[in-house]
């Protein structure tokens, strides 16, 4: 296989780039040995947040967001993000890897474009959910983790929302799903 498969999950104040921001980023090498990547990313503007994106998180307030430590620039987090990811694939060609990832890689390449960083994945993603669709015949609305860890054998009860724990899951899932396909 040429592929480097790598788990990416975001947080973000809202459901689009630009007008909203992301606030964490994650990722994981999808294989036997994880590299991880993960930044906490400064806030775009402090203004521009949707009070139910947040609740969902479990974030009363958007100044919770802006008092963190350990936040990066939004620019530095992409720069770091592109180096990192080059890094692991080495020779290979890197595969975003989602759950629902029009959505995440939507955010990430808005990134990438706005600090003039050269996206390592270029223009497209494998996301899970059609995935799992085309491998069972399943429709969209079975489509779900929960679903995809049961197939797959693997126990899954609800994803954390956060970045990288999001992404770890989400790899071990789609790795489970690849190997159960192979048998």
């Amino acid at each position: 296989m040429n592929e480097c498969l790598i788990s990416v999950d975001i947080e973000t104040t809202g459901p689009t780039p630009g007008m909203y921001s992301m606030y964490e980023l994650g990722a994981c090498v999808i294989s036997k040995e994880q590299k991880c990547f993960e930044k906490k990313v400064k806030l775009l503007s402090k203004n521009s947040y949707d009070p139910e994106i947040l609740a969902v998180m479990h974030i009363t307030d958007v100044s919770i967001l802006l008092g963190r430590t350990g936040m990066y620039g939004a620019k530095t987090t992409m720069r770091a993000f592109a180096n990192w990811v080059n890094q692991v694939a080495g020779e290979k060609n890197p595969v975003f890897v989602g759950n629902n990832a029009p959505f995440d890689w939507m955010f990430v390449a808005w990134y990438f474009t706005a600090y003039g960083i050269k996206n390592p994945f270029g223009h497209s993603a494998l996301d899970m959910k059609a995935y799992f669709m085309g491998m069972t015949g399943c429709s969209w609305d079975k489509a779900t983790f929960k679903n995809m860890a049961q197939y797959a054998g693997m126990p899954f009860e609800k994803l954390p929302h956060r970045a990288l724990d999001d992404a770890i899951i989400q790899g071990k899932i789609f790795s489970a799903l690849l190997c159960s396909q192979r048998k």
